[in-house]
């Protein structure tokens, strides 16, 4: 077998594992369409309409207060207070907000902060990421419960698409 050749026999492999998580994450399908060699050409999720929901900031805020570390309110996290848990906290807000494809002016409006604030928080959130056990810790926590419920909200999404 050549090189090429184990390639595309791993890369299928490793694509079609991909697919069965996907949909028992979420429960839709993936379609994976190849070409001659056995490339992949297009990766497409069967949906009606191919788009699927965005998770809000304010949902995203309110995972990511809820399950801080600290007790935090909704009234501090918008202040201006620059208390390391309250930092903090925007960082991790900041970091998965950008995650989810939000752009800094638009996380900035959110917070009511310049886009470049919201820049310097989403570096700092990356510098800790490489830096600080408890920093990833916490982050690696919110990911999970963050993913868990954003898949929820497309299985929801995909139910009420289907039902109608």
């Amino acid at each position: 077998m050549t090189a090429l050749e184990y390639r595309n026999v791993l890369a299928t492999k490793l694509i079609r594992e991909f697919a069965s998580h996907f949909k028992e994450q979420t429960g839709l399908y993936i379609n994976i369409h190849c070409n001659d060699e056995g490339l992949m050409n297009d990766l497409e999720i069967a949906r009606k309409d191919n788009s699927l929901p965005v998770m809000s900031l304010k949902t995203l805020e309110e995972l990511i207060l809820k399950n801080f570390s600290h007790k935090i309110s909704s009234q501090q996290f918008m202040s201006n207070n620059r208390v390391r848990g309250l930092v903090d906290c925007r960082c991790y807000f900041t970091h998965f907000a950008r995650r989810f494809n939000f752009t800094y002016a638009s996380i900035g409006q959110y917070l009511g902060r310049h886009h470049t604030t919201v820049m310097h928080l989403h570096q700092r959130a990356d510098n800790y990421l490489e830096t600080e056990p408890s920093f990833v810790s916490l982050y690696n926590k919110l990911e999970k419960i963050i993913n868990h419920e954003y898949a929820k909200t497309i299985q929801q999404n995909y139910r009420q698409k289907d039902n109608s």
